[in-house]
């Protein structure tokens, strides 16, 4: 396994331009992360200069991409989700440029007043579309989990819609902190991760509080786990004083 970080660790300070994308992947380099992880939002430009910019930014660190990660609503009514589409898209090209092997996914929410289940066909056909699209670019698209009164709350949800889309390339990026019964789901998913977002909640005492990492770790060795753990810090304490802590913890289960 190899230990990353995700730019939305630092979403305070890059929203309030305090830190950019390239002191993100600077200090990626100082704290010997092994790769990092990019939020599209954080990204100013889609333009391909940009994108090669960070690119070499990054191997002249020596720090893979290991994630590019989209923010999309396959669940909205057809006229919308056409724009989804097509936003993912440009995503996946941008991937192909970063050299981000895999793009994360979400499926999408229910929009209110809909049928649940018109939302969930509508998903896992975007999901199939998309998939289809990477594929031929060599690129992985990978579904999260998210509890947010998503589609995929749980085990179970991830289980059934990536049966449904049937695609093999359609993998799942593992998140410790979203299922909404933690531990069961997380048992049931993990042979389908392809990425690990950890999620780093309570930190200040130099070992996280919420998430139970002892029992996490296990679950990955069992399951051959040999991909990228990636921070994922959401807490209080500020992040240049909490991230260091949270590199620290996490090399004890990944040297």
């Amino acid at each position: 396994m190899k230990l990353a970080c995700m730019s939305l660790s630092f979403s305070r300070p890059i929203s309030a331009g305090t830190m950019t994308l390239d002191s993100f992947i600077d200090w990626c380099y100082t704290h010997k992360l092994d790769g990092i992880d990019l939020h599209a939002n954080h990204i100013p430009s889609q333009n391909p200069e940009t994108l090669k910019h960070l690119k070499r930014h990054c191997l002249d660190c020596g720090l893979p991409v290991a994630c590019l990660c989209v923010s999309n609503n396959y669940g909205l009514p057809d006229t919308q989700v056409m724009h989804q589409l097509e936003m993912t898209k440009r995503w996946i090209d941008a991937a192909l440029i970063l050299g981000a092997s895999v793009v994360r996914l979400f499926a999408g929410w229910t929009p209110e007043g809909d049928d649940p289940q018109a939302a969930w066909t509508r998903t896992v056909r975007s999901l199939r579309e998309m998939s289809a699209y990477a594929a031929v670019r060599g690129v992985t698209v990978a579904l999260q989990n998210h509890n947010h009164h998503g589609l995929t709350q749980v085990g179970d949800d991830v289980l059934r819609m990536i049966a449904e889309v049937n695609h093999p390339n359609l993998s799942h990026v593992w998140d410790t902190g979203q299922y909404t019964d933690l531990y069961p789901s997380l048992e049931k998913t993990v042979h389908l991760a392809r990425h690990v977002r950890a999620k780093i909640y309570e930190i200040e005492t130099g070992e996280e509080r919420r998430l139970d990492y002892t029992r996490i770790f296990p679950m990955l060795e069992r399951a051959g786990y040999n991909g990228y753990v990636s921070i994922v810090y959401e807490g209080q304490e500020d992040e240049r004083a909490a991230l260091p802590k949270a590199v620290a913890y996490l090399r004890r289960f990944i040297p």
